[in-house]
């Protein structure tokens, strides 16, 4: 049918540097040499090795994926009955753990980009998803209720071009961000630009402490969401320029103190980690890099 596809253990890529193969065709001499790859790291045949499927994403590929990622059952059919106004109804959904739902395609225009927001994520520029085999955490087979890339082409999909992607994310990340513990756009927006100053010193404002809190308050060690909102509220606050002892501060009561109990993790000590990791991305971006 024309899709880029490689092998994966679980949801991992068995083959290294698989991020190239979504910016360019695969020929059949390509597929026998991953089929020697796997042999070589497996000591299996690809069949032998009970691989999954996966497609990337990339200049090669035409498709869109959008990952609703959200185990909340209302809320992931009301991001799929948006999903299906914005852009169109799809006959490409794939379900690997219901209600989680992955509703694909087609590529319209140029400017394409792949986007990963807490419970929500866009895949187009680059990525991988995988279409069959075995879910890693269901033990069963992964879904396509209606079409799927088996038996037919990627010109059944509606199209869908950047500007549609930003509109669904606008309305949607909120939406996402109430159950799934991120920062949506509109509530990092809360604060005026003014109160900043105030802010860095340490003061912080209100209404932003108040987001925050609400964020925090949701933690639940049942729903495995803990560090997705622990990140997201200390990128929030880093972006906004806090210091490290300042964002240690805040977290000591609704994190480190909240679960200390439960564990005996060094909670003091996963905060600098992430804090690190986003110096590392910011240092990057911005072509130097800062110290904690």
């Amino acid at each position: 049918m024309g899709y880029i596809t490689l092998p994966a253990h679980g949801k991992r890529l068995l083959i290294p540097g698989w991020e190239t193969a979504g910016h360019r065709r695969y020929s059949w001499r390509d597929l026998a040499c991953v089929a020697e790859k796997v042999n070589t790291l497996t000591g299996r045949t690809w069949a032998e090795s009970g691989c999954n499927i996966s497609h990337v994403f990339g200049n090669a590929s035409d498709m869109v994926g959008v990952d609703i990622d959200i185990l909340n059952p209302k809320v992931s059919e009301r991001i799929q009955k948006i999903a299906v106004k914005i852009f169109g109804d799809t006959p490409f959904v794939r379900i690997g753990r219901w209600p989680k739902v992955a509703m694909y395609y087609r590529k319209s225009g140029t400017g394409h980009r792949s986007s990963k927001n807490p419970g929500l994520e866009i895949f187009s520029s680059s990525g991988q998803m995988v279409w069959f085999g075995v879910h890693p955490g269901t033990n069963k087979p992964y879904v396509w209720p209606r079409k799927s890339p088996l038996s037919a082409e990627s010109t059944c999909l509606p199209s869908i071009n950047p500007a549609q992607i930003k509109q669904f994310l606008q309305v949607c990340l909120p939406i996402a961000a109430e159950v799934h513990g991120g920062v949506g756009r509109e509530e990092k927006a809360i604060v005026p630009k003014s109160d900043m100053k105030a802010e860095r010193s340490g003061k912080i404002g209100k209404e932003y402490r108040d987001v925050l809190l609400r964020q925090l308050a949701v933690m639940d060690p049942a729903k495995g969401n803990r560090h997705y909102i622990v990140v997201s509220v200390i990128g929030s606050m880093m972006h906004r320029g806090y210091s490290c002892n300042e964002i240690h501060k805040f977290l000591d009561g609704p994190y480190v103190k909240r679960f200390e109990s439960l564990d005996r993790t060094d909670r003091h000590r996963k905060i600098d980690r992430i804090i690190r990791g986003f110096n590392r991305k910011m240092g990057r971006r911005n072509g130097q890099y800062t110290r904690v």
